[in-house]
């Protein structure tokens, strides 16, 4: 009957209930402020070096697809766009060789915290 559904939709609804904060709750969803940004880095020679350090993390890692930052203040997360979907070799419908070999698109996550202390209306970001 109606009072079956009536139940239903308010644990449905109870489900659902969310909080805003930079730390999450037990058993409740919880949604927080966070940056995110993206950049094009170019890890060719002409900025590393054959052999350099990141260079050979990522040139011959090419596995290396995101990491979480732990006990980062600011940086939570990044991740290779580039890398992603098998597409280590593109760059905006170019080949490496094409985009000056090392171009890579990457996107960087901040913590909730540095972006709850550093919130501003999204008018104000350029």
């Amino acid at each position: 009957g109606e009072g079956g559904v009536e139940a239903a939709a308010k644990r449905v609804n109870k489900l659902l209930e969310v909080r805003f904060a930079s730390k999450a709750a037990a058993r409740t969803m919880t949604l927080n402020s966070v940056y995110s940004l993206l950049v094009e880095a170019n890890f060719g020679e002409a900025n590393f070096g054959e052999g350099g350090a990141v260079d050979t993390a990522v040139s011959q890692q090419g596995c290396f697809e995101g990491a979480f930052v732990e006990g980062g203040e600011c940086l939570a997360w990044l991740g290779s766009n580039t890398g992603k979907y098998g597409r280590e070799d593109k760059i905006a419908g170019r080949s490496s060789k094409d985009s000056g070999g090392g171009r890579q698109l990457w996107t960087l996550l901040s913590t909730a915290p540095f972006a709850s202390a550093n919130k501003v209306p999204q008018e104000m970001l350029s």
